[in-house]
């Protein structure tokens, strides 16, 4: 028989498979995850009549003599390109980007088919499935786990686990976690100024106000009464927020009244030099009435005005006598306050006599605990109330003779004053001075003052307040100005109260949702405030009936005395306590030890004290309520979070992705599926976005790689190679039908 018989039968055959498969990729271009395949033709054995020849002895050499018997289909070639993804809007839809296939099973895992095809749903059980059924395959969370795990966030899925179905139950729930661990990041400011700011303790130190002293804790008595409690001035602010960062030695002056002298009588006939020293400044004059014709009177006025700049003191003329006045209301040191006056030299004051006056006095911020009332020095709220106080009384009671003083409150004290100057710290954080009645005017002579004084005590006050300051010590202007509030020209005994302005201190609250065993949420709040420089002090407060372990007996839901401290540059040095343990009251469990975590010593996270605003960031616990599952979201690693009606998002499940040595060597199984082949090698099961594998969309879908342009080209090609087979046969058969003719 013709040999191009069998070579265009076997072309029409070759060209019948090629159409096949061609018609095949053309017919799923709308399916899922289609990966088309080419139809690779080869040559048929070939008949060889004559070999090749190589030439010699003068003859060329002549190539074979050999015949094809026609073509046929090698193989299929499976094309794994990627195809292009399509919204779906659909949160099971998944789809890969790179080298991958999905795994799924129909027989709970003892075998596995792969697919490009994520188009996913949930059946009736929760198993996440395929279009066909097969169930997808990967790891599940367990949620046994859930209560124990420390981490706020979602969480993740072991993988190193076997793989297996993917079933969400659709009634799950989570139970509640107690909180075991406050975390988050909080600036206490160290800055110039803030807006967030408290009232100080308010003082009075009256017996009946159980005054103690030394604790800058909140303390309460039997009838859950809070006691008065000292604050530093060093870290206090004004009515503005403006830190007044009292350094050492910084103070004022409050004068509580003006200083006067007794009278001085003055020679008018002397004639000659006199000296007269006012606090600690030398004046001198030289006068001779008959040929000045001044009087002595006026020339040593004179002579005394001149230094007022340097000594703060004037003299006056009264009643044909010299008085030595001091409004007090000079900046400066002593050197400018009060009446400290001796005759030095010449005779032109008809008596010699030393002068003291002391009207205003010195108030000096030390950051030393042995603050005292001697030395004028303060620290605490306390010191300086205690201060005015005393000095108040002295002036009015004694014309600011301390020796008089002393000797009168022997058995008295101006701390809890029995006096009628009362200065109170009130509740606006003010230093309220109040000049009471006391139904008492004795002369001088009368209550045993020297010669000090030119008139009966002293009933009505006349305050002003002025900054301290030498060569080494600046004045704090903020300070000055806070207590220049109290400047009154008359406090009449008996009439209106004169404030200074008004104190802060810095304060900063954060307020934390916990929750107990039970998922009840409690508020839990945290008071954070300033006591000293680079130190705060803080409590804890939740609400009743709930209980904080190691409170007191009266306020048990309350937790005072912790401390924070701070380094030079803002890095927290410590906290203390770390841990507090909660007792809700509610039939969950206690005690619940509630960890306080807000950094590492030395360190820049959590706590630190820099410039910038108090504020807290990210301030949260890792307790929640039970919660039940809501929805869902898958991320690029193929992760499913769940969504739960607490609030809270777990990762529940994580789907599996195998890769081949050899995608092309996978055996197609229908329904989108493949299975594995001897030369496609084992599958090798990881997750997504690990080990080359690809990366998962969600709400996506793989579409068919197929090419339709391509195929319908092909499609032409294979037609027409069909046809020319065809052609072939016919010919072939009209030659044989000519060799049987001759042959009849």
């Amino acid at each position: 028989m013709l040999r191009s018989l069998w070579s265009g039968v076997g072309g029409m055959q070759a060209h019948q498979i090629a159409l096949d498969v061609e018609s095949n990729n053309i017919a799923n271009v709308n399916t899922n995850g289609f990966k088309y395949s080419r139809a690779d033709f080869s040559t048929m054995i070939v008949q060889t009549q004559r070999g090749a020849t190589v030439p010699y002895a003068g003859f060329g050499g002549v190539n074979d003599y050999s015949v094809g018997l026609g073509t046929g289909i090698e193989t299929t070639t499976k094309v794994f390109s990627q195809g292009s993804l399509q919204n779906t809007h659909r949160k099971a839809d998944l789809a890969l980007t790179g080298n991958g296939m999905f795994v799924v099973s129909g027989n709970g895992g003892i075998s596995h088919l792969y697919t490009r095809d994520g188009g996913f749903s949930f059946d009736a059980v929760g198993n996440l499935v395929t279009t066909s059924g097969y169930i997808v395959q990967g790891w599940l969370r367990d949620l046994g786990e859930i209560e124990s795990s420390n981490s706020s966030g979602a969480g993740t899925v072991d993988s190193t686990r076997p793989t297996g179905n993917i079933t969400i139950d659709p009634r799950l729930t989570i139970p509640a976690k107690a909180t075991r661990n406050l975390t988050g990041a909080i600036n206490l400011t160290s800055g110039v100024k803030t807006e967030h700011t408290t009232l100080p303790s308010s003082l009075d130190s009256t017996a009946t106000n159980n005054y103690l002293a030394g604790g800058l804790d909140r303390i309460y008595d039997t009838k859950d009464r809070q006691l008065e409690v000292e604050q530093d001035m060093g870290v206090m602010f004004n009515d503005a927020g403006e830190a007044m960062r009292l350094q050492e030695s910084q103070g004022i002056w409050v004068s509580y009244q003006t200083a006067t002298s007794q009278p001085l009588k003055i020679d008018s006939a002397y004639v000659g030099s006199t000296t007269i020293t006012i606090n600690e400044v030398n004046i001198t004059w030289t006068n001779n009435p008959q040929t000045s014709r001044s009087s002595n009177l006026l020339t040593a006025q004179v002579a005394i005005n001149n230094q007022k700049d340097k000594t703060g003191v004037e003299a006056l003329i009264r009643s044909g006598q010299l008085i030595l006045q001091n409004t007090n209301q000079i900046d400066g040191d002593a050197s400018k306050k009060n009446i400290r006056a001796r005759i030095t030299g010449g005779t032109a004051f008809a008596d010699s006599s030393t002068i003291a006056v002391t009207t205003a006095f010195r108030y000096t911020y030390t950051q030393q605990t042995d603050a005292d009332s001697a030395s004028g020095n303060f620290r605490t709220t306390e010191d300086l109330r205690a201060l005015l106080q005393q000095d108040a009384n002295k002036v009015k009671q004694f014309g600011g003779d301390s020796a008089a003083a002393a000797t009168a409150a022997a058995n008295r004290t101006f701390v809890q004053s029995t006096f009628s100057v009362k200065v109170i710290l009130n509740n606006s954080g003010q230093f309220a001075i109040e000049n009471k009645q006391d139904g008492f005017n004795a002369s001088a002579n009368a209550i045993g003052i020297g010669t000090g004084l030119t008139q009966p005590a002293y009933d009505n006050l006349n305050i002003f307040v002025s900054a301290y300051n030498d060569t080494l010590t600046t004045t704090n202007v903020l300070f000055k100005n806070q207590m220049k509030a109290l400047n009154t020209g008359v406090l009449v005994e008996g009439g209106n109260v004169t404030t200074s302005g008004g104190l802060r201190m810095a304060k900063f609250a954060s307020t934390i949702a916990i929750y107990d065993s039970l998922g009840n949420k409690h508020n839990l709040t945290i008071d954070f405030t300033k006591v000293r420089d680079k130190e705060w002090s803080w409590k804890v407060t939740v609400p009743e009936p709930a209980e904080l372990l190691g409170a007191s007996a009266q306020r048990p839901n309350i937790l005072e005395g912790g401390s924070v401290t701070f380094g030079d540059q803002g890095e927290l040095l410590g906290f203390n306590p770390s841990t507090i343990q909660f007792k809700p009251n509610n039939g969950a469990a206690f005690p619940q030890n509630i960890n306080l975590d807000f950094g590492t010593a030395g360190g820049h996270s959590g706590l630190t004290s820099t410039g910038s605003e108090s504020a807290a960031t990210n301030v949260n616990g890792d307790g929640y309520p039970s919660g039940q599952f809501k929805e869902f979201y898958f991320d690029k690693t193929g992760t499913m979070i769940g969504i739960f009606n607490n609030g809270r998002n777990l990762a529940l499940a994580q789907v599996a992705i195998a890769t081949f040595a050899n995608y092309e060597g996978l055996q197609e199984s229908g329904s989108n599926l493949y299975s594995e082949s001897p030369n496609s090698g084992r599958a090798t099961i990881g997750t997504a976005g690990t080990g080359g594998r690809a990366a998962v969309e969600a709400s996506k879908l793989e579409m068919s790689n197929t090419d339709l342009s391509r195929g319908l080209t092909q499609l032409i090609v294979v037609q027409r190679g069909f046809q020319a087979n065809s052609k072939s046969v016919t010919t072939a058969d009209q030659i044989l039908n000519t060799l049987l003719g001759l042959k009849q």
